[in-house]
């Protein structure tokens, strides 16, 4: 839908760290900008206290800071309040616009010990392997040859894939809100009985939906 929206728009204008082949038909303009080793900036640390930044190494080729790109262009386009000469002077009015507004870091939540579904059900859950979700190592071909990128797969113990009939060697049908897929399978005896990891962050699963739920396991 996306790709679908842009290519019917009259102009687009990307702001991107790389040029890909899509981009290049649905873009009139590309913009480099740098990457995140060669920004500068600031960010808000787990304490919710502001922690500042400088850039390891110069922005390659042509690639600019977002912030610089962005003065450029309103200063093009004449128009007022985008005379940054400096990042300090960004930052000092974004601090000035925060004023005295803290982050809370009070949790209102609390991990359950356990986890249990109705009659004994699985229980689906999901996280993002590093190296399947930054746009920088998930280009870097070295890394999606190591283990901690989204596979797609269902993964369960041992114990679990003898109680269900299942082996390594077979695929597996998963069911979830009325949604099945039949996806490879994974044993890994790191997870818990009764537990059910499926990644995110990887179209082959995408279509199960909700990253926490009941779900149903089946020879496929």
């Amino acid at each position: 839908l996306a790709q679908k929206a842009m290519s019917s728009a009259k102009c687009v204008v990307a702001f991107t760290s790389y040029a890909t082949e899509k981009m290049k038909d649905y873009a009139d303009v590309l913009l480099p900008l740098a990457q995140f080793a060669e920004n500068e900036g600031s960010y808000i640390n787990i304490e919710g206290v502001k922690q500042n930044f400088a850039s390891a190494v110069d922005p390659l080729g042509e690639a600019r800071p977002g912030w610089k790109v962005l003065r450029v262009l309103a200063n093009k386009l004449a128009l007022d309040g985008y005379q940054y000469t400096v990042l300090d002077d960004v930052s000092s009015q974004l601090d000035a616009l925060v004023g005295e507004i803290k982050t809370d870091r009070q949790a209102e939540w609390m991990l359950p010990v356990s986890i249990s579904g109705a009659n004994g059900s699985l229980q689906r859950f999901t996280d993002i392997p590093m190296n399947a979700a930054d746009s920088l190592v998930r280009r870097a071909t070295s890394l999606q040859m190591t283990a901690d990128v989204a596979d797609g797969a269902v993964h369960i113990n041992k114990a679990l894939a003898d109680k269900l009939g299942l082996s390594s060697e077979t695929s597996v049908k998963a069911e979830q809100n009325d949604l099945s897929l039949t996806l490879p399978l994974v044993l890994d005896d790191r997870l818990p009985d009764s537990c059910v990891l499926i990644h995110g962050k990887h179209k082959q699963s995408a279509e199960l939906g909700a990253w926490f739920a009941e779900i149903t396991l089946g020879k496929s």
